[in-house]
């Protein structure tokens, strides 16, 4: 016995340094009913070929993870069926009958949707995060599956196995199952490989999840937990002595829990800004933003956990170890277990959305609805009152504080105006403190909601004293963003029976808000100025926030660094950032020249991508966003000039800052600097020519006396880029300008290599 406990707690690190993988390489949960969920619940429509937007398609980078991980779950498990032909034939012969397999799989997959999660997602992974809900759902399931095994122990009587019997292992169905899956994710890959990211970027952020399928099914077999008779002893306390129990289920969640705690205080004690091989262009999926909130137990969880207690105790399976005993060709869980499992995951998620069927006893106040347009979670708002949910606070990247700074009351004894005392993420990510009180609502007031929302990363915490304000403009911005009318936003708030819909003041000011149809915030003009650069030819662009002051340059030329000083100072800006769109060839930036004039107590910074290897205060990656008091440009990777250019989209998307990526009529050139002109062709239709057509170009470079020109004009005017141009076309065109070396191409580089030094 003591030989089943050390495998049991090897499996288990095994299990633990899976999920560590999942977490820390990718930013993902390995939850595994979490993990099959969208597979089961989400209309194969909303697989969509295009990219990820708000009306809830499953991006292709989030569907590959999880195809990944349940391909190699499977695909090692089949292997090993092959290696150990024993190992198939007693998971397979050790199931349970027929009846209790489908009823089972039907109460794992219904309970793990209504609690969100089971041994692996609440178990491994939510104890190891100190979850509230986690210890809560724990603590339901296990006694329950406990009590359930006992009273249905003598129901697994079966005859013993013989040649053809339906609990004789199948291994060359589990072969096919693991092909099937590998299969669907290349495919699912090729035909969605125009919106998905680069092939070797793609190949980086997936690693992780290979890596963890294959140790988390090494960990279940190696530690018996994919064997159902060797849970099931666990479980059945209906033995005559203690020496017939056997706690090796035990043994594996200590050691799982073990590791899966240290990770997360690892992470919690080394923030990180992004997962360490997460690479895919879109700025949600580079994050741990798949993390969820620590809420508190409601009686959906409690519920959902009882159901997958019983269901767990029944067959002795979960969705885990149901993978596994799948690849190696055991009948029952294939044929009866899964297809339960996964109708009946697909029908609780429709009782959880639908107002029709009020069946289970469910809260739905945390439960994201897809009919609710301006569900603050939809957005990864998290609204709440006074004090502020520690849980939340750690969770959040940024926070918005409805109530006056000097006004807001002390958070578990230390000052909440102090951001490390909430959290290092949002003390790094932002706090913004904007009162809104019922007497002084306006539409004003609204705007700079909406403008400091658009520039907050997310997480973020919105906050007030009771938590109805935070959730009133939430809602509010979220309307504007996405064209909801008032009429719509009331009656969801007022199904969920949210308090701020009690308020008059409130409810008159979302009216007014929405009356009108305006969706943009920016009511404010946004201080513009283009500057020019006579020998270079080069344009800086200066842009400020009416209301804060805080401005940027884009593309400083050091000669000029001067003058761009005193512009700012004339229009009483502050200068917060000097950004370059690529290492430049022709001129030497101005960065470092400004913030020597402004002095090196000021706090400017500059900027560039980290990509281009040179040199800067701060470097940025595509999506990010650089904030300048309510406004921001969002950075778009756009390589083919040089291996590291990018282009900046302002937060409203009337002006983009296309460098040399996309100048007017024309094109910078790709023959140095790393640069390509296949990636150029590419980053031009799909970064900037999916911008809108009314969208302003403002290019780095122009020597015929042109200032800008639009997405629309350059879609069918550019002679290179335009029209029907192929990408075979443009290469050729590229390959036949046979330009001259840039005159200052030796001197300027390497400063600029070293942030214009």
């Amino acid at each position: 016995m003591s030989s089943d406990y050390v495998a049991g707690a090897v499996g288990g690190v095994l299990i633990g340094v899976a999920s560590a993988v999942l977490l820390l390489g990718a930013g993902k949960i390995m939850g595994i009913s979490g993990i099959l969920t969208p597979f089961s619940t989400t209309p194969l429509t909303q697989f969509s070929l295009s990219p990820p937007t708000e009306s809830g398609h499953i991006p292709v980078s989030d569907s590959l993870w999880r195809l990944t991980f349940i391909a190699m779950v499977l695909a090692c498990s089949s292997l090993a069926g092959v290696i150990s032909p024993s190992l198939a034939s007693r998971v397979a012969s050790n199931g349970s009958p027929w009846p209790l397999s489908l009823l089972g799989g039907a109460l794992v997959g219904a309970g793990t949707t209504l609690s969100n999660g089971c041994t692996s997602g609440h178990g491994v992974c939510g104890l190891g995060r100190l979850s509230y809900r986690s210890f809560a759902a724990v603590s339901t399931f296990f006694p329950v599956a406990i009590i359930t095994a006992s009273l249905t122990g003598g129901l697994q009587n079966d005859p013993a196995p013989t040649e053809g019997h339906l609990y004789v292992a199948s291994p060359s169905t589990g072969l096919y199952l693991a092909a099937l899956t590998i299969g669907a994710a290349l495919s699912f890959f090729l035909v969605n490989r125009n919106h998905a990211p680069p092939a070797a970027d793609v190949g980086r952020s997936l690693l992780p999840s290979l890596v963890s399928g294959a140790l988390f099914a090494a960990g279940l077999m190696i530690s018996g937990m994919s064997d159902p008779d060797v849970v099931r002893s666990f479980l059945d306390l209906n033995v005559s002595s203690f020496e017939q129990w056997n706690g090796t289920l035990a043994a594996v969640m200590a050691a799982a829990c073990a590791v899966s705690l240290a990770t997360y205080q690892y992470k919690k004690c080394h923030p990180m800004e992004q997962p360490l091989l997460c690479s895919t262009p879109e700025p949600c999926e580079c994050s741990f933003n798949s993390i969820p909130n620590s809420g508190k137990p409601d009686r959906k969880l409690f519920f959902g956990s009882t159901l997958f207690g019983i269901g767990w105790g029944i067959s002795g399976v979960c969705p885990g170890p149901a993978l596994v005993g799948a690849a190696l060709g055991a009948n029952t869980t294939i044929y009866f277990y899964l297809p339960a499992f996964f109708l009946a995951k697909a029908f609780a998620s429709h009782m959880i959305k639908s107002p029709l069927i009020p069946l289970i006893p469910v809260d739905v106040s945390g439960t994201v609805d897809e009919r609710d347009r301006t569900d603050p979670n939809t957005a990864r708002l998290d609204t709440c009152g006074n004090p502020i949910p520690r849980d939340l606070a750690e969770k959040a990247k940024s926070w918005l504080s409805l109530v006056p700074q000097d006004k807001y009351a002390p958070t578990d004894g230390s000052d909440p105006t102090d951001p490390v005392s909430l959290s290092p993420s949002i003390a790094k990510g932002g706090i913004s403190f904007i009162s809104v009180e019922a007497d002084a609502l306006s539409l004003s007031l609204a705007d700079s909601l909406c403008r400091c929302l658009d520039g907050l990363p997310r997480p973020t915490l919105v906050s007030c004293m009771s938590g109805a304000r935070a959730t009133a403009v939430s809602r509010m911005y979220l309307a504007r963003r996405r064209g909801v009318r008032a009429e719509e936003v009331l009656s969801m708030a007022e199904e969920k029976k949210e308090a701020w819909v009690r308020n008059a003041k409130l409810v008159t000011w979302m009216k007014e808000c929405l009356s009108d149809g305006d969706t943009t915030g920016f009511s404010k003009p946004l201080i513009f100025r283009q500057l020019f650069d006579k020998e270079s030819s080069t344009y800086t662009y200066l842009l400020g926030d009416s209301d804060t002051r805080q401005a940027i340059l884009i593309d400083p030329v050091d000669v000029n660094a001067a003058r761009d000083t005193k512009v700012a100072t004339d229009l009483g800006l502050k200068l917060r950032y000097g950004v370059n769109t690529h290492a430049h060839a022709d001129h030497v930036t101005g960065t470092s020249a400004v913030r020597d004039l402004l002095g090196r107590e000021s706090s400017f910074k500059s900027v560039i991508s980290a990509a281009s290897g040179a040199k800067a205060d701060i470097k940025v990656g595509h999506g990010d966003k650089i904030q300048f008091g309510g406004r921001h440009v969002t950075v778009r990777s756009t390589p083919g000039h040089t291996a590291g250019c990018v282009s900046f989209v302002l937060d409203d998307k009337t002006m983009v800052f296309t460098g040399d990526t996309l100048l007017i009529r024309g094109c910078g050139r790709t023959d140095f600097q790393e640069g390509s002109s296949k990636n150029l062709f590419k980053s031009v239709w799909e970064q900037l020519f999916t911008l809108p057509e009314d969208c302003i170009v403002y290019p780095g470079h122009d020597y015929k006396g042109m200032t800008s020109s639009t997405i629309g004009e350059e879609k069918s005017l550019n002679p290179r880029l335009g029209g029907s141009k192929t990408e075979a076309q443009f290469a050729k065109i590229m390959a036949n300008l046979k330009l001259s070396t840039p005159k200052r191409l030796d001197e300027v580089l390497p400063k600029n290599m070293n942030c214009g030094v």
